[in-house]
């Protein structure tokens, strides 16, 4: 239930406003309606955790002014009697400091949640997408392929010869060697592609609407940025790349992988430094 309901307040942003409009006014409505008897001070937290949770600090801060208010209208409404005229607004200053606390809280918690997602999705050596990123992704831009019914191609990528860097120059060149080449796929690559290495020298790229032409582009673009690095010259290597592209791609991403994978094998034995194609109808039983 709250793992829909949480999917339903991301996935339109017009919702949280929703949500805070209505529980706002039905938790005034109840704090109305029960009188003073019945304390309903907690139940404003709820819009207030909301606009914290899914929304921006302005929002909260808003809505944290608005609770407060709505706590002393009801109250004022409520016809009470005080000893003192300061005591109502003095009661709302401390609901204000304690609603202002729990949001500050709430928030707090949140980026530091978003924080902790960011690190477990990143490659913690080259800062790209891990192979769990990588997977999440996939399945976010292959649906969009599928609804705008447009090409997705799919690119494995190998190192080849960086066993000998890391065996001759030590593990700490080789992650610089990572590193440089991370750098050269994200010069070559678009801001919407899924670029991620997924261990070791193995390294993987979604191309987002992209068909063969666009495909052998990329493969050209990243072959010019890997000769302006200067990484074959000082040290040796070369890539192998393995590119299926599909006309509607699989759900399953790992028949995607093994496909593409198998392609840049091929390119391995059949000289290294060289990409292999490979296009799938969509039509074709994959």
């Amino acid at each position: 239930m709250f793992t829909g309901l949480d999917h339903l307040l991301r996935r339109h942003s017009a919702v949280p406003y929703l949500a805070i409009f209505a529980t706002l006014v039905v938790i005034t409505l109840v704090d109305y309606f029960t009188g003073t008897e019945f304390s309903s001070f907690t139940l404003y937290l709820v819009p207030i955790g909301i606009a914290c949770w899914y929304k921006t600090r302005h929002l909260s801060v808003v809505v944290v002014l608005l609770s407060t208010l709505c706590w002393l209208m009801c109250e004022q409404l409520s016809g009470r009697e005080y000893t003192s005229l300061l005591a109502p607004y003095w009661n709302a200053l401390l609901r204000l400091a304690t609603f202002a606390i729990v949001a500050n809280l709430i928030i707090t918690v949140r980026r530091s949640m978003s924080a902790l997602s960011a690190i477990a999705m990143r490659d913690g050596l080259t800062q790209l997408n891990n192979a769990r990123a990588f997977r999440s992704k996939y399945d976010v831009v292959r649906a969009l392929a599928v609804r705008r019914q447009c090409p997705l191609s799919i690119a494995v990528i190998d190192l080849d010869g960086f066993k000998h860097v890391n065996d001759s120059k030590g593990h700490a060149v080789g992650d610089d060697v990572l590193r440089a080449f991370a750098h050269v796929l994200g010069d070559a690559s678009r801001t919407a592609d899924v670029v991620a290495r997924m261990g070791g020298d193995e390294f993987m790229v979604v191309l987002v609407d992209a068909g063969d032409a666009a495909a052998r582009a990329y493969d050209a673009r990243v072959r010019k940025a890997f000769d302006a690095s200067g990484l074959a010259q000082t040290h040796g290597i070369g890539f192998s790349m393995g590119v299926l592209t599909f006309d509607a791609p699989p759900a399953e991403v790992s028949k995607a992988i093994g496909a593409a994978d198998a392609l840049m094998y091929k390119a391995k034995y059949d000289g290294k430094a060289r990409t292999t194609f490979r296009h799938v109808s969509a039509n074709e039983v994959f």
